[in-house]
């Protein structure tokens, strides 16, 4: 595990980028770089619950995403059996209820037709809809 560095002004600077302060309620992660939780699960609060996120949600600098939340958020829903609260504006909310759906529930329309030489007749063309709803079990909405 990479090292956490602790900090004097009572936070942790993670390896991979962000902070992480310990709380009362328990952690709290500024910004969400890409594997952040590789830092964080291994705590003995495991990933954060609740994240707030940067002004960008993409460093140009370092060529990365400062919103990388799909894997806290599965980590915390389907293994810890929690919800994950965002600390964002508005607008950032709507950014991210898109790729979130999208990640979760996958895409409104699924057109794979040219992606097969012989389109929807070609052998083992699969059925992408009806796979999406099997994995989505009965998960239809996120709680906003």
């Amino acid at each position: 595990m990479p090292e956490v560095l602790a900090t004097d002004k009572g936070y942790f600077e993670l390896p991979r980028g962000g902070y992480l302060i310990d709380t009362s309620i328990g952690y709290i992660q500024i910004g969400s770089p890409p594997e952040t939780i590789k830092d964080t699960m291994s705590f003995p609060q495991k990933s954060p619950l609740i994240f707030v996120l940067p002004n960008k949600f993409f460093h140009v600098e370092k060529g990365i995403s400062t919103a990388e939340l799909e894997f806290p958020i599965y980590y915390n829903h389907f293994l810890r059996q929690k919800k994950t609260s965002i600390v964002c504006t508005e607008e950032q909310r709507d950014q991210l209820v898109v790729v979130l759906k999208e990640s979760v529930f996958g895409p409104e329309e699924v057109n794979l037709s040219s992606e097969y030489l012989n389109g929807e007749e070609s052998y083992g063309f699969p059925n992408m809809k009806a796979e999406m709803d099997y994995f989505r079990g009965n998960r239809k909405t996120f709680e906003w």
